[in-house]
């Protein structure tokens, strides 16, 4: 049985989130929704958990625009 591949157009999830924030998206809907976002990884894990997130995709927006492929 083939794997299945999600993609993730970041360009549009992150477009208002500062650069070199780190942000906290939600796995439900393979990751399409912004939970939180914060200079400390730390807090926008806490935030996420908050929201009821356990296990939270984690990402920093890089410092400048730049082509990127995870």
């Amino acid at each position: 049985m083939a794997a299945t591949i999600q993609t993730l157009d970041l360009g549009t999830l992150l477009k208002d989130i500062p650069p070199g924030a780190w942000v906290a998206i939600s796995r439900d809907g393979g990751g399409s929704k912004v939970l939180s976002y914060s200079a400390d990884m730390k807090q926008a894990i806490d935030r996420a958990k908050e929201l009821g997130e356990e296990h939270p995709i984690i990402i920093r927006v890089p410092e400048t625009q730049a082509a990127l492929l995870l």
